[in-house]
């Protein structure tokens, strides 16, 4: 995507999931400090790297599936985050969000937010709306010279 449309700005996120949102991500986001939010994320991958080698040859099932939704969604989103920040450092507009981040920490309190696991209600999809519109505004801001 991003080698394909090399002059657009973008703005990467992952899926949000109903589940208590500490629990997958740990405290990788319980810093606004960048040096301790890259230190616990690369703690935090080194452990999911481990886990996902010692269950690689599992056989994947609806009673086995947590370490593919820990590779696609707690890998897959660290991964991105990585990706954003190497463009960036690149010198491109790229913006990474973990739009768990959006929800409350606990699960009973996320639920209003979702229908099932991975799928938005419209209070959700709200949120997600007014995150996304006041980003690109800001971006848009972010190109103009005053």
């Amino acid at each position: 995507m991003l080698r394909l449309f090399p002059q657009a700005r973008y703005i990467l996120s992952t899926q949000p999931m109903v589940n208590q949102f500490t629990g997958e991500f740990t405290d990788v986001y319980a810093s606004e400090d960048a040096e301790v939010h890259r230190a616990a994320l690369e703690k935090r991958l080194r452990e999911v790297d481990a886990y996902l080698a010692a269950t690689a040859d599992r056989p994947c099932n609806s009673k086995t599936f947590h370490p593919s939704f820990v590779y696609i969604y707690v890998k897959g989103a660290f991964e991105l985050e990585r990706l954003a920040e190497r463009v960036r450092a690149q010198g491109r507009f790229v913006e990474y969000h973990n739009m768990g981040r959006l929800f409350p920490n606990e699960r009973a309190d996320r639920m209003p937010f979702f229908i099932d696991p991975a799928h938005l209600s419209e209070k959700g999809a709200d949120v997600l709306g007014r995150f996304y519109a006041e980003r690109i505004l800001a971006a848009g801001d972010a190109g103009k010279t005053h």
